[in-house]
Parts: C-alpha cells; sequence; structure tokens
C-alpha cells in the first residue's frame, strides 16, 4: 500500500517528543512492512525511509489546509496525527488523538484513539495503542539504587508526588524534565535528556514513578521504562491500569498508597517487565524484526542489520540502534508549540524546549543559513510541489545541523 503520514513535527526530534518517537517508528515500521510511505512535516524532517515532503509548521497548522493537494498520485490511505476540522475529500483517512478533548467537544471521524480507557472518556471504542522499538533502550536485571521521573514537569504529571515519596522514604530520586524545581537532600534533577543518556537512567533505575493527575491518553514512559526492565509505580489515571499489570507494576490513588508499594516494587522481574512491553508497545517494524530473526537482542539478517559501537569522550562506547541507518546530529534549536485542536489544559501550558542552556523556557525564530525574516516569509507563501527527487535521507543533514555519524547498510563508519 501507499500510506501517507502527516505530522506538523520536525522528525525524527531530539530531546521531549512522544507523539513525534510515535510517529518515526510507525513510519519506519510501516516501510519495513513493505509499504511505501510519504510522510508530510515540518521543514527540516529527514527519514529515510519516507519520502518527505515539507511544509512550514504554521502552514500545517492552517485549518483551511488541503492537505489532498500535498499528496503524490496513488496515495491509499492517508493518515494523520493531528486533529483536522477539513476532512480529506475521496481518500480513505484516520487521525489519531493524542490529547484528551475538552468536555462537550465533538469527536471527529475516524479517530482513533491511544487505549481503550482514552477511547471510552469520548464515547468511542477504536483504540491502537502507541508503538516504540526496543532496540531504542536498554535492558539491565540489576538496577541502581535510585527511583525515576521523566516527563514535563507539570502538576498533572504528578512529579511534586514523587519528590514527596522521596522526602518521606530517603530514597534517591533523579528527575528529568523541563522546569527545575526545588529540590531536597538526595533528589537530583538532570534536565532534559535523550538518547543514550535516558536510555541508560531508564534501565538502571530501582523503578520510574508516573503518579499522573490527569487522565493518560497511553502515558508513553511508561512502555519506555518497562522496555528497560524497570517497573512502573502509577496511579489509577486514564489508561494507566490498562497499561500496566500487578507483575510489572503497582497502582495507586492516594501518595500514601503508592509509597507503601514503593517499598516492594523491586521484586518485580526485569524479564517479565520486558516481554510485557514487548506484548503492547511494540512498533511493526520490532514485531517483524523479531519475527523474522528469533531475537530480541540482536538482529540476525545478514548483510542488512548489524550492531554498531560508537567510541565515545574518555574511552566510553555507545550502542548505535539496529537501524539500516542512524544519523546522530547536534542541533541548537528552540521550538514554539501552538495549542492545536483537541488540546487539553495542559498541553496548551506548555512549550517544548530543546537546545542548550539552562532549560531556560524561550521563544524564538531560527532562519536556516542566514535566512532573512522577509526571505522566509516569501518562501512560506509559495506552495510547495511533490519532489520529484530522491527521498531525503537520515544522512543528508539539514541547514545547521552537525552531523556526527552515518551507519548504513554496507556503509563503514564515517562522518559526515
Amino acid at each position: 500500500m501507499h500510506i501517507a503520514v502527516v505530522s506538523h513535527h520536525r522528525l525524527p526530534v531530539q530531546g521531549y517528543g512522544g507523539t513525534e518517537r510515535i510517529v518515526v517508528a510507525l513510519v519506519r515500521g510501516l516501510a519495513t512492512l513493505g509499504h511505501r510511505v510519504t510522510l508530510i512535516a515540518a521543514q527540516g524532517t529527514k527519514l529515510r525511509e519516507a519520502t518527505v515532503v515539507e511544509l512550514p509548521p504554521k502552514r500545517l497548522r492552517d485549518p483551511t489546509l488541503d492537505l489532498v493537494a500535498m499528496l503524490p498520485p496513488g496515495v491509499d490511505v492517508l493518515h494523520m496525527h493531528f486533529p483536522v476540522r477539513q476532512l480529506p475529500p475521496g481518500i480513505p483517512f484516520l487521525q489519531t488523538l493524542y490529547g484528551n478533548l475538552k468536555p462537550g467537544e465533538a469527536v471527529l471521524p475516524h479517530t482513533v484513539f491511544l487505549s481503550k480507557n482514552h477511547a471510552a472518556r469520548n464515547g468511542q471504542q477504536t483504540f491502537v495503542y502507541a508503538g516504540l522499538d526496543p532496540q531504542e533502550f536498554v535492558f539491565r536485571d540489576k538496577k541502581d539504587d535510585y527511583d525515576f521521573f521523566i516527563g514535563r514537569l507539570h502538576s498533572a504529571k504528578g512529579y511534586h508526588w514523587a519528590i514527596e515519596a522521596a522526602k518521606r522514604t530517603d530514597r534517591r530520586l533523579l528527575l528529568a524534565g523541563g522546569w527545575r524545581p526545588t529540590f531536597a537532600r538526595k533528589i537530583k534533577f538532570v534536565g532534559e535528556v535523550d538518547g543514550a543518556e535516558k536510555a541508560e537512567l531508564l534501565a538502571g533505575a530501582r523503578c520510574l514513578w508516573m503518579p499522573a493527575l490527569w487522565d493518560e491518553p497511553f502515558g508513553l514512559t511508561t512502555i519506555e521504562a518497562l522496555f528497560s526492565g524497570t517497573p512502573v509505580l502509577a496511579t489509577r489515571r486514564g489508561a494507566l491500569p490498562e497499561v500496566l499489570t500487578d507483575e510489572v507494576g503497582a497502582l495507586g490513588d492516594t501518595l500514601d498508597e503508592l509509597i507503601a508499594a514503593s517499598h516492594t516494587i523491586g521484586t518485580r522481574a526485569p524479564q517479565a517487565c520486558r516481554a510485557h512491553a514487548e506484548r503492547s508497545g511494540g512498533s511493526p517494524m520490532w514485531r517483524r524484526r523479531k519475527a523474522t530473526c528469533g531475537s530480541t537482542n540482536t538482529c540476525r539478517l545478514p548483510g542488512r542489520c548489524r550492531r554498531v559501537r560508537r567510541r565515545r569522550g574518555r574511552g566510553a562506547e555507545e550502542s548505535l540502534p539496529e537501524t539500516h541507518r542512524v544519523q546522530q546530529a547536534q542541533r541548537i534549536e528552540v521550538y514554539e508549540m501552538a495549542a492545536e485542536p483537541g488540546a487539553d489544559d495542559e498541553q496548551r501550558a506548555h512549550l517544548r524546549v530543546a537546545g542548550e542552556g539552562e532549560n531556560r523556557v524561550q521563544r524564538q525564530r531560527r532562519h536556516p543559513g542566514g535566512e532573512s525574516r522577509e526571505a522566509e516569509l516569501r518562501r512560506q507563501r509559495q506552495v510547495p510541489s511533490f519532489p520529484s527527487h530522491r527521498p531525503h535521507r537520515d544522512d543528508d543533514p539539514a541547514p545547521g545541523e552537525h552531523s556526527v555519524a552515518v551507519v548504513a547498510e554496507d556503509l563503514s563508519l564515517r562522518a559526515v
């Protein structure tokens, strides 16, 4: 099939971005299954597995945007990853909702939710669990002596419950995310983390705290922790009771209940956590790889996949994911996230920030290659045509990026 996927984000994402990682895993999974994928996304998007049509982010959020005009001939299905009010005529489509609708807000046609609970709260039944590639995470059965919280440091995520629990139990707690809170003894803030650093923190944690105080549509960090063999402490909000079982986590309605459960959370087997995540959170790419290779650790497709390690500073090594081509890039950029249809108050309050500095919230526009503001506005007014050249590749650095390395099929490690 020829499937068109639409996202208003620049892909792949660095730093925070659960929705973006889900879309990337889906695109790669569909391509692995043999489908042709066209990806319509924000400027700077580069995925080797898809033919990319780039649009300015503001244009993608324009409610009058005619998506059908952006599609190449022969598209069989259109999959949108944000609510679209102007429905595309003459083509089968679906749209995935990642947030919560406001009370009384109508469900748009052909909406797919992230969990059974997410759908039921909106009077619907159609849902598909979010998928990720387990190879992006590190499994470890021996844990270090710290608890872990990762996510937006917003009251709805309940991070202050994790802090209070650490104070009461005198346990070490690491927090990762934006907006630095006030700390106490044994509580350490590590900022926004991604890639190998995030994988190591998840793998080493005794448990992950997920004390959500809002109705989670899915709870992607729970799957990330379980892939790492790390059990989860969570509240009974939204889809969390649906995603977690007693075998891999503990649920509670109050902070006291979670603190009590934290004393025995370490009895869960890391292998059971990993197996549960593979059943419920693996992407199509991962399921096919596992079925073909018969392995959950190392791909055994000769000449196609291989495990590559890259030397880092002070002699340390970092494992790169087993994809045909992986781009590791350093980017300095700040994103401004505008409120969108279907976003709730908690999402509207959050600005996703990626880049250097002290995690200070800033708003600025980046002009690639020294482009003037007037030139950028003129470029945005132009209607992009469907590219006739080859699809964008992961090893084509975007303007202003400094690519570090590329791992490719039948290619040696090289600087770009």
